[in-house]
């Protein structure tokens, strides 16, 4: 397995343009816009439930918990612009602001104010539910090991305006217990994309999002010394996260009642 150069998409075959269809792959997939960022999110397990990357929502670290989620947004177009709720975050502000950086804490769980199906007239048909969570352990996904794709927007491939489908890539060496390296294409504004493996026909299962590169950078707490390679977050790190936000969906408890229950649990990994 070779490596992919961080942050390009040198290598061949190119990542192929996506559009915003009704199979399950891509039809979760969209742009999450904060004031001060943009990267890549995916709705999961519920039609409401968003995941991405935390320094994406809240990249300054201010306890920012609302950001506009563009649902299949394509060429500066989007089915829906729904605004979303942060209720469940990982711990990296709070060892950013120790002076540490946590890749596997960068994530974040977001309710949508609205069933993108809904606003869109889009009928809750098999083939447009949100992406299933996998939370496989890396020993086991390696088994599966150049059978995964990564889906999301980045600034190098086509200017960020379409998703793209990568390649089939693979995982390779474990940073941490939930922190792994991929060699999936990425680029600026891929950060939280799902990297998923199909799992039966139409089936996709999020295994990991995309964190970004652990490089070397002026005023970034060192991570590990001499790496440099796209890494991104297993699942498992979020897993029971997400179920339980999506028990509360299911209880018919909104995003500030839920974003309670979820601080009153114990903290995140």
């Amino acid at each position: 397995m070779h490596a992919v150069p961080v942050n390009s998409f040198a290598d061949s075959p190119r990542p192929r343009a996506i559009q915003s269809g009704h199979d399950q792959c891509t039809w979760g997939l969209g742009l999450a816009t904060s004031p001060h960022a943009t990267g890549t999110a995916a709705l999961v397990a519920n039609r409401r439930e968003v995941v991405t990357n935390l320094h994406v929502v809240d990249p300054d670290c201010t306890g920012n918990a609302r950001f506009e989620f563009r649902h299949g947004y394509v060429r500066g177009h989007s089915l829906a612009v729904i605004g979303a709720t942060v209720v469940a975050r990982g711990s990296y502000c709070v060892t950013r602001k120790s002076g540490r950086h946590d890749y596997g804490g960068d994530w974040a769980i977001a309710v949508l104010d609205r069933d993108p199906g809904l606003v869109e007239r889009t009928p809750p048909a098999t083939e447009t539910r949100p992406l299933t969570i996998d939370a496989t352990s890396v020993e086991d996904l390696r088994r599966d090991n150049g059978g995964f794709f990564l889906l999301g927007y980045g600034m190098g491939f086509e200017n960020g305006r379409t998703p793209f489908l990568s390649p089939r890539c693979s995982l390779g060496r474990l940073f941490s217990p939930d922190v792994v390296e991929h060699r999936c294409d990425a680029s600026h504004r891929t950060s939280g994309a799902p990297i998923v493996r199909l799992n039966g026909p139409g089936n996709c299962e999020l295994v990991a999002i995309h964190v970004g590169a652990i490089k070397e950078k002026p005023g970034r707490p060192r991570y590990e010394s001499g790496v440099n390679a796209n890494v991104a977050i297993l699942s498992e790190r979020f897993a029971a996260a997400v179920a339980a936000v999506d028990r509360d969906l299911a209880a018919g408890l909104d995003a500030a009642q839920i974003a309670k229950r979820m601080s009153a649990r114990p903290a995140s990994r």
